[in-house]
């Protein structure tokens, strides 16, 4: 889990906007893999500074729970 920081109010408020992209892919190893891209974000202090957020998250092929915590 992020710190208690403003990064991570900003992080969780980025990511109610939708993905600019998303990419599931089903491995025997690891399961269902989910990978979310956001692109286009700044901190509010430095708007003009932009970056990319990517959010890994592994799922259960049986009934889609997550195996562990997003990454």
């Amino acid at each position: 889990m992020l710190p208690n920081t403003s990064f991570t109010a900003n992080v969780q408020a980025s990511l109610i906007r939708q993905a600019t992209s998303v990419f599931e892919v089903d491995d025997p190893k690891l399961k269902r893999v989910r990978v979310s891209l956001w692109k286009n974000l700044h901190f509010r202090k430095a708007a003009t500074r932009s970056m990319s957020l990517i959010k890994v998250e592994r799922f259960d092929l049986q009934d889609n729970e997550q195996v562990s915590k997003p990454l």
